[in-house]
């Protein structure tokens, strides 16, 4: 049985909207998982699934919450990344609005925004719950009190 791994769904969805952006692998995506680990979760080391060990967090659930990425994360550098047990590899964008697009390109999984300064985390799970940690604590506060519309 073939499995597509989340990165390859990225790529095509990249590949099809004709998008640049910059797949990291090897070296550079553990050192990007490990400062998001020793950033957001109470540990040191990766635990799976990331986004349940997330601290000091605030969430919504919202069915394709991802929509407010063309808003939210206009104009912001972002990287995108997984599950680090599900698949290694991450996504540089320059513009992080392009996500919302990406991702109505793509089946569900769960997946990790943040930045090369780690000042946030966004993370999508298989629940429909849209997570945020650092700076974008106050950006799902944003999303319940409707500031965005989505």
């Amino acid at each position: 049985m073939d499995y597509t791994t989340n990165s390859e769904e990225v790529s095509s969805a990249i590949k099809f909207l004709n998008i640049d952006a910059k797949m990291l692998t090897g070296d550079l995506s553990l050192a990007v998982i490990s400062r998001v680990v020793e950033r957001f979760t109470g540990f040191n080391k990766y635990q799976y699934p990331l986004w349940e060990n997330i601290i000091n967090d605030n969430a919504i659930r919202r069915q394709y919450a991802w929509e407010v990425f063309s808003k939210l994360l206009r104009n912001k550098e972002v990287i995108l990344l997984f599950d680090f047990a599900d698949d290694k590899n991450i996504f540089l964008f320059s513009d992080g609005a392009i996500l919302s697009k990406i991702f109505e390109n793509c089946f569900k999984f769960v997946f990790y925004v943040t930045n090369v300064e780690n000042d946030f985390l966004l993370a999508y799970n298989d629940h429909d719950y849209l997570i945020g940690a650092g700076e974008a604590i106050t950006w799902i506060d944003d999303i319940k009190s409707g500031k965005y519309d989505i």
